[in-house]
């Protein structure tokens, strides 16, 4: 899933806690504004996948939140959740502090995978897919544990092999994009590295939120 979040914070830029939190990630894409009224020219200059406010709450902000598309993800981060009217809102609201797992998580509520494929693949067989699924799982728990320490000692064949295998598991699970970041990776990462390791690094985020899902239904 191509992740680019749109920040909505108070804070001044050098002090986000945005910044902070994702300053090491090197698979999320975002934009930071400052203001509610900065969210239509965002979002008329680029696709956004979900969107994050970190705001001081009141009835006059959710009154405005209300205007946001519904057909983007939304989460608000505010002081109290008690201190304003929550009905008629189409977004999740938490109490602060926002921290990478609360944005994970939230991430991760969009789903990635589809059982279609591999339904008609199982024919019907419950067991099969169940077992696909935790076969799956523990491929992915591998993966997640050993390409980073792969890339750090610049291993990139054994990266090139393990993206070779993981690129049917895409194709089962619908995973479209990472289907075709591991096609280019297992292609092209020993002749251009620095273009394909950013792509690794995305894989690796979809591996992380299929990883997720998949424990939810397995």
């Amino acid at each position: 899933m191509a992740v680019n979040i749109l920040f909505v914070e108070h804070e001044k830029l050098p002090d986000s806690q945005v910044l902070k939190l994702l300053d090491t990630s090197r698979a999320v894409q975002y934009t930071i504004v400052t203001s509610l009224e900065a969210i239509p020219e965002a979002l008329k200059k680029a696709s956004y996948s979900h969107i994050v406010c970190n705001l001081i709450c009141d009835e006059c902000v959710f009154n405005s939140l209300k205007y946001v598309p519904t057909n983007i993800p939304v989460l608000v981060i505010c002081d109290r959740i008690d201190t304003v009217n929550l009905t008629e809102v189409h977004f999740s609201v938490i109490e602060k502090p926002l921290t990478y797992k609360i944005l994970f998580d939230f991430i991760a509520q969009k789903s990635i995978i589809s059982d279609h494929t591999l339904e008609k693949y199982a024919m019907g067989d419950q067991d099969f897919i169940d077992q696909m699924k935790q076969l799956i799982i523990e491929e992915f728990e591998d993966n997640l544990e050993k390409i980073p320490s792969y890339l750090t000692a610049k291993n990139f064949n054994a990266v090139k092999s393990n993206m070779h295998q993981l690129i049917g598991k895409f194709a089962m699970l619908e995973m479209e994009e990472a289907h075709v970041l591991s096609k280019s990776i297992d292609n092209n990462i020993l002749k251009d590295s620095e273009t394909e390791i950013p792509h690794v690094y995305h894989v690796l985020f979809d591996v992380e939120i299929a990883l997720t899902q998949l424990r939810c239904s397995a």
